[in-house]
């Protein structure tokens, strides 16, 4: 069977992302762990422990920033697959071509939001990892004492503030992924033709994908409220959804894709032909 080179590139990219979104999740997690030990330095912002925390952040932080190139990168090689199906399904934009310009504008939305807050978090974690290493966060003079820790503190705070900015944008991907699904689920099951392209077995496997998504974007939500209890489950849904049924999703998406332009293509050359004979009549 010929498969689609772009759903098989997407698919790697989306693998080789969330192997080093898990690695660098589970790394962030001991670390947020031991600042929940130790909450009442943290939450008063000891600067003597947010000094050692801060040094075991910077060694833990060497895959984000291939992380973040990888995923844009995945989701800017989802375009192409995703818009080609919504093409398909829409018989070359003649079927509920609202439903299929929805997918395609969420995928182009979805893809456009990751580069950005990719973008962002890469610049983010190199400015604080700079300031870090390079600048005096011991003592500003505050304190006639010395060593004062204002330093240290602002840029916890900064951390925080700059890690629920871009929590939400990265929710968003769940969401539109999950919706991407399910409209090619729906517009699969509306589809009446005789021994379709794309199969039952296809949509119901969307579906799947669709439900999973919005778990994970609810998940990621809610660890706004409480990361110890929602942990667990949100890597638990991520691991799922994309080691498990995102690749598959793609994988045989690669091989309705070209099935799909073949016959589409003898679907327009047949109108076309009868359209020909039919002005050469009257």
């Amino acid at each position: 069977m010929i498969r689609d080179s772009s759903c098989i590139l997407c698919l790697l990219c989306f693998l080789l992302s969330s192997i080093l979104q898990i690695v660098t999740v589970v790394e962030e997690a001991a670390i947020a762990k031991k600042a929940f030990n130790n909450s009442q330095k943290w939450h008063s912002l000891n600067p003597e422990y947010l000094q050692d925390l801060w040094e075991e952040r910077r060694d833990a932080r060497i895959f984000q920033s291939p992380l973040a190139i990888i995923n844009a990168l995945a989701w800017f090689s989802l375009v192409l697959p995703v818009c080609q199906t919504a093409y398909l399904l829409s018989a070359g934009g003649k079927r509920m071509l609202g439903l299929h310009v929805s997918i395609a504008a969420l995928v182009l939305a979805g893809s456009m939001a990751e580069l950005l807050t990719h973008l962002m978090t890469i610049g983010f974690n190199s400015s604080i990892r700079w300031v870090v290493s390079r600048f005096n966060l011991t003592d500003w003079g505050v304190s006639q004492s010395g060593n004062d820790g204002v330093g240290w503190r602002v840029i916890e705070i900064l951390q925080i503030v700059g890690k629920g900015m871009i929590l939400w944008v990265d929710a968003f991907e769940w969401m539109a992924l999950a919706l991407i699904t399910f409209f090619i689920a729906l517009s699969i099951k509306s589809n009446v033709k005789a021994n379709p392209t794309f199969t039952p077995l296809f949509s119901r496997l969307s579906v799947g994908l669709a439900i999973f998504s919005f778990l994970s974007f609810s998940t990621t939500v809610f660890k706004l409220s409480d990361v110890f209890i929602w942990f667990p489950l949100s890597i638990s849904l991520t691991a799922v959804t994309m080691l498990i049924l995102l690749p598959i999703w793609l994988f045989l998406l690669s091989g309705y894709l070209p099935a799909a332009k073949a016959k589409l293509e003898i679907t327009q050359t047949e109108e076309s032909g009868e359209e020909v004979s039919l002005a050469s009549i009257a």
